[in-house]
């Protein structure tokens, strides 16, 4: 008698095992459909390409420069770089230096700095493990070799490989300690 029923016991297990799995199969689907949402980029609403799938809106990169964001794939590195987008307003001249404005701040370029002081000193960027500050650049004097002062990444601006120091920061922290080295005093 189990002869007779082998065919319907195997495709019962089968069927069995197939309906089990089902779940399983059918968590990795993917539920894809167009953004239905709005996209707001600086309180003006934007075309956007987007998707929502399986819950989560995801917009194309190339998108992302409408918010001031500069996208680039690196073909040497292989990798997808995004930096902030600066909003330079104006050039302006203060105190023998000529200054940017972005978004209200006034800046001072360390080019112009190192040219100022006739290239006593020079910048060098410090990474985590001697940093006192996260990400920073130094004030080096030439001279001496030694580090005058730190400055943290986030009084700093770097537009187009330019790197810019805020510039009340540079009269009150960094020009006071350059003021205060004894090789400053000229005869």
């Amino acid at each position: 008698m189990l002869r007779k029923y082998k065919h319907y016991l195997i495709g019962f297990l089968a069927g069995t095992l197939l309906f089990s799995l089902s779940p399983v199969f059918a968590e990795g689907e993917l539920n894809v459909i167009e953004n239905l949402f709005p996209v707001y980029i600086n309180g003006k609403m934007e075309r956007v390409e987007g998707y929502n799938i399986n819950g989560y809106t995801y917009l194309k990169l190339s998108d992302l420069s409408k918010a001031g964001l500069e996208v680039r794939f690196n073909e040497v590195k292989k990798r997808i770089e995004i930096e902030s987008a600066v909003n330079v307003l104006n050039k302006i001249e203060k105190d023998g230096y000529e200054l940017v404005v972005s978004n209200g701040v006034e800046y001072v370029s360390i080019d112009d700095i190192v040219k100022k002081y006739e290239d006593k000193y020079r910048f060098d960027k410090m990474d985590n493990r001697f940093a006192a500050y996260r990400n920073s650049i130094a004030l080096v004097n030439n001279e001496t070799n030694l580090r005058i002062i730190e400055i943290p990444n986030k009084n700093t601006l770097t537009v187009n490989d330019k790197t810019y120091i805020e510039y009340n920061y540079f009269t009150r922290r960094v020009q006071s300690q350059m003021e205060k080295e004894p090789s400053m005093v000229r005869p």
